[in-house]
């Protein structure tokens, strides 16, 4: 009889806390960012290019 009441608060207590847990939220992205780049075409026939994305 007690092992069932006891179950029962637990489930109960259990239950009363994940309605009160709440996930932090996301943080919002930054805004889109468009660059044209126009290169003129090298003299040589090896080209070397690197291409460097950073976020300050």
């Amino acid at each position: 009889m007690n092992t069932k009441l006891i179950s029962a608060f637990l489930a109960l207590a259990l239950a009363s806390m994940a309605c009160g847990f709440e996930l932090p939220k996301a943080p919002a992205p930054d805004p889109e960012v468009t660059e044209n780049m126009s290169v003129p075409a090298p003299d040589s026939d090896q080209v070397n290019l690197e291409l460097a994305f950073r976020r300050w």
